[in-house]
């Protein structure tokens, strides 16, 4: 998602949140419901918020059918014949390392050693070299 339309989105939400929250808690603060004039214009109201609302749904359902046709795409890439031969070659290659010659491990394995004490290494802060 590009950050503009990141930010649409936030904004989209807090719409919906501040709409939420002026229905529920301060509906009947603005408007008077004891005269025919304040219930057209309550309705009114209603009305538009529906609107507002049956768009985010309507976007958010678009959104529900794109995230669904990537899983359906993604299970079949993941079912495929070529998909599981390429995960064999790659984890193959790993059968070929010898992990406790590998530098990171290496690294690891003296960090630990300058920074135990009894058996146990702080996960965080840095190793002085």
């Amino acid at each position: 998602m590009s950050v503009d339309r990141w930010n649409e989105t936030q904004d989209a939400v807090k719409e919906l949140v501040t709409l939420r929250n002026e229905l529920v808690h301060h509906f009947l603060d603005h408007f008077d419901l004891w005269s025919e004039e304040g219930c057209v214009q309550a309705q009114q109201h209603l009305t538009d918020a529906y609107g507002r609302i049956d768009g985010h749904l309507n976007q958010l359902a678009a959104w529900a059918k794109d995230m669904e046709r990537a899983r359906q795409y993604a299970a079949s890439v993941d079912a495929s014949e070529a998909f599981g031969e390429l995960m064999d070659s790659l984890f193959a290659q790993f059968d070929e390392v010898d992990w406790t010659q590998a530098g990171i491990v290496k690294d690891w394995k003296e960090a630990f050693d300058r920074l135990a004490v009894e058996g146990w290494a702080p996960l965080r802060g840095t190793v002085a070299r």
